[in-house]
């Protein structure tokens, strides 16, 4: 299968389905609680993580700073596509 990020290959030939179920309609109202359980099970474990948790941490830092960190050299390529 040819990549989605570049045109090598051609075009893709591929479709896309995307379903969202909300969980707490088969839950009684419990998914929140025993998802919460099994997070903390699992950081709970060393060496262990959940994905986003280091992101969300960046962007709370980014918060209580006031400032975001870019790298120097990404935002000089993006200040050169605005020339």
């Amino acid at each position: 299968m040819s990549p989605f990020a570049t045109d090598a290959g051609g075009p893709c030939n591929s479709g896309q389905f995307f379903l969202a179920i909300d969980p707490e309609g088969f839950s009684a109202g419990l998914f929140a609680d025993r998802f919460a359980t099994l997070a903390g099970s699992i950081t709970a474990q060393e060496g262990t993580r959940l994905p986003g948790l280091s992101r969300l941490a960046t962007r709370q830092e980014s918060l209580a700073r006031g400032t975001i960190e870019v790298d120097r050299e990404l935002l000089k390529r993006v200040r050169d596509c605005t020339r």
